[in-house]
C-alpha cells in the first residue's frame, strides 16, 4: 500500500516546481473570486480547495511543462507571474459583481439612505444598504445557478490557453488598456441598473420643487423624504422578480472578463 502511493505520487515530488506554479494562480484566483473571497470561507477550508484544485490540474496534464533559468530568480520570477495572473482574474470576476455595490450607492442616493451603511462581515467593508442587499441577491443566484462553478472551469481552462511560464502581467499595455476600458464599461452598466429607480426619483424632486415654489408653507423635507423611501422601496420590489435578468447580463461580462484577461496574458 505505501509502495503504490509512493508511485502514484512520484510526478508530484519529482514536479514539485510546476505543482507550486500551478497552486500560486489558483491561489490568487480564490483569493479574489465571490463567495470564497474574504471571511465567506474558512482559511483550512480555501487551502483545502486550493490544493484540491491544484492537484486536478497536476494530474490531468493541463497545465504541460515549463522551461525557466534554473535558479532562485528565475523561478520566482515565474511564481509571481503565475499568482498576479490568478488575481488579476479574480479581480475582474469580483469587480464585475460588485458593480451591484455601485448601483447601491446611487439608489441610496436617492433614496435617502447615503447616510446610512451597513458592515459587510465578509469583506470587512461599509457597504450601502441596497448595496448589499442587491449583492447578496446576486451571490446566491451565482451558486444556484452553477456559475461560481463554470468560472472555476474557466479556471482550470486557462492553463492550456495560457500555459504556465508563458504568462506576461508587468508592462503589459494591452492587458492594462482592457482593464481600463473594463471599469469604464462597469460604471455605464451600474448606471443602467439604477436607473429605473433613480431617474423616477430624480422625477419626485423636479415635482416637489415646483411644488414647493407653488405652496410655500409647506415642508418639503417632511413630505419628501418619506415619499422618497416609499417610492423607492415600491420600485425596488417591483423589480426584484427581474433582477436575475441583470445577474445573467453581470455573469456573461465575468466570463468574457476572463477569457479576455486570459487571451491578455500571453500577448
Amino acid at each position: 500500500m505505501v509502495e503504490l502511493a509512493a508511485t502514484a505520487l512520484l510526478p508530484l515530488y519529482e514536479n514539485i516546481d510546476i505543482f507550486l506554479l500551478i497552486m500560486a494562480r489558483i491561489v490568487g484566483f480564490l483569493l479574489l473570486v465571490p463567495v470564497l473571497a474574504g471571511m465567506s470561507l474558512p482559511a483550512m477550508a480555501r487551502i483545502t480547495l486550493g490544493l484540491g484544485l491544484t492537484a486536478i490540474v497536476f494530474f490531468s496534464g493541463a497545465a504541460g511543462t515549463v522551461e525557466y533559468t534554473p535558479n532562485v530568480v528565475g523561478y520566482f520570477s515565474l511564481l509571481l507571474g503565475e499568482l498576479l495572473a490568478g488575481i488579476l482574474m479574480g479581480f475582474i470576476v469580483y469587480s464585475t459583481f460588485a458593480i451591484v455595490y455601485l448601483v447601491g450607492e446611487l439608489v441610496d442616493r436617492q433614496i435617502g439612505f447615503a447616510m446610512a451603511s451597513v458592515f459587510d462581515p465578509v469583506m470587512q467593508l461599509q457597504v450601502p444598504v441596497i448595496g448589499n442587499l442587491l449583492y447578496f441577491t446576486i451571490m446566491a443566484l451565482f451558486i444556484v445557478s452553477g456559475g461560481l462553478t463554470s468560472l472555476i472551469g474557466a479556471l482550470i481552462l486557462s492553463f492550456e490557453l495560457a500555459p504556465l511560464g508563458q504568462v506576461f502581467v508587468l508592462g503589459n499595455n494591452v492587458l492594462l488598456m482592457y482593464v481600463l476600458g473594463t471599469f469604464v464599461g462597469f460604471f455605464m452598466l451600474a448606471v443602467q441598473f439604477s436607473l429605473p429607480i433613480a431617474g423616477a426619483i430624480f422625477i419626485v424632486d423636479i415635482m416637489l420643487g415646483i411644488l414647493v415654489k407653488a405652496v410655500p408653507q409647506m415642508n418639503v423635507f417632511v413630505v419628501g423624504m418619506p415619499l422618497k423611501v416609499l417610492l423607492g422601496l415600491t420600485l425596488m420590489s417591483v423589480l426584484t422578480p427581474i433582477f436575475s435578468t441583470y445577474y445573467f447580463i453581470l455573469y456573461e461580462q465575468a466570463a468574457e472578463g476572463i477569457m479576455a484577461v486570459v487571451g491578455g496574458l500571453t500577448q
